[in-house]
């Protein structure tokens, strides 16, 4: 049974890694901006986003890592004085990385339910990941092997906002079989966490 103080350490943690995520994604759109465009050769722009879209991974698998073995961080103060490459990557290379945020939508009465496919799985998440590995290791631009090409500033800008779409509403599972219900604003809001135990008898999670 999780304790409260173990579930308020995790849920700092995991609020912390989202904060992270919605951070790098900003990079992301920044270098959509015509300026930036015009500073930063194209090439060295189309890097940085890929390189914020795997650490944006990373950090999602590390929340799910956070959120299901509840690593004790009541010595860390940050998300990345915890970040170990070794469990991120372990996280990602399993046949299912479990457990996985599941989207969430608000129902009309009132209730959150799961959010029908088609959304970004997990499969799909650890392939991105893969190809964004790829993308900054394989030579330079003109280089790269062609499956890998077009992850181009376009590109990286529509698989983050993909990412930011799963992570809006969602609920993880905890060790417990218990869930945290986490809210994401797109805007500086701060990222909020619910304990969740009760749910509908036909499935949808009670209104928060």
């Amino acid at each position: 049974m999780v304790q409260r103080p173990q579930f308020e350490e995790a849920a700092a943690a995991y609020a912390n890694i989202m904060d992270e995520v919605r951070k790098r994604a900003e990079i992301v759109k920044a270098a959509q901006n015509p300026v930036a465009q015009g500073l930063i050769p194209r090439p060295g722009l189309n890097d940085m986003c890929v390189l914020q879209l795997r650490k944006m991974h990373e950090a999602v698998a590390l929340g799910c890592i956070v959120a299901h073995r509840l690593i004790d961080t009541a010595q860390t103060k940050r998300a990345a004085d915890f970040f170990r490459a070794d469990l991120i990557i372990k996280s990602l290379g399993k046949a299912g990385l479990e457990p996985y945020p599941i989207p969430m939508r608000r129902a009309p009465d009132g209730y959150m339910e799961d959010t029908p496919a088609p959304f970004l799985d997990a499969d799909r998440f650890r392939a991105d990941y893969v190809r964004c590995d790829k993308f900054l290791h394989v030579g330079y631009v003109d280089d790269r092997e062609p499956e890998i090409r077009p992850v181009r500033l376009g590109n990286a800008l529509d698989l983050t906002n993909e990412l930011l779409g799963l992570l809006r509403f969602h609920r993880i599972e905890l060790a417990s079989g218990n869930a945290f219900f986490v809210d994401v604003p797109f805007d500086d809001e701060p990222v909020s966490i619910h304990f969740l135990d009760q749910r509908k008898p036909n499935g949808p999670t009670a209104a928060l």
